[in-house]
């Protein structure tokens, strides 16, 4: 998930303009005359997408996907769900499109069906679970907060 935000940061462009950072770039300096000074310019958030990604960056991005799913399943089998999947999609829809959303969905709850079936009885109360528990919430809170901070200060990445 880190790599969600990671790999898809924000990009700003002018209304009708190309969702990247040149295009945006060149917008403002074109509406750097008197006349276009006189009018208000704004900048709009474009939205990111899977397109964005290398085959390399898309393939790291499901191997930490199914380990966060991994993660949640425990979470889930413990009763100490961590709800990662809402908490990240809230974070990141104001940057990243919903169509690459629902893949990252789609690719993370089939993870989480394939870990359910293959998921052995755990016992939650033993020490060393519970350190991994602990371990496993600290790693998605990190997360949760890395991808809102990634979305919410991205200028031209």
């Amino acid at each position: 998930m880190i790599l969600v935000l990671l790999l898809m940061c924000t990009a700003y462009a002018l209304p009708g303009g190309q969702p990247t950072p040149a295009h945006a770039a060149e917008s403002t300096l074109a509406h750097n005359t008197p006349q276009a000074r006189k009018q208000k310019v704004e900048f709009h958030q474009a939205k990111v997408g899977m397109s964005m990604l290398s085959t390399k960056q898309a393939k790291d991005l499901w191997i930490i996907v199914g380990r966060f799913a991994q993660i949640e399943v425990i979470l889930e089998h413990c009763q100490a769900r961590s709800r990662i999947e809402r908490r990240v999609f809230r974070a990141a829809a104001p940057c990243v499109q919903p169509a690459s959303l629902k893949k990252v969905r789609r690719h993370f709850r089939g993870k989480m069906a394939y870990y359910r079936k293959r998921l052995v009885s755990l016992d939650c109360q033993a020490k060393e679970v519970k350190a991994l528990l602990r371990a496993g919430r600290k790693a998605v809170d990190q997360v949760v907060n890395h991808v809102r901070n990634q979305c919410n200060s991205c200028f031209f990445c």
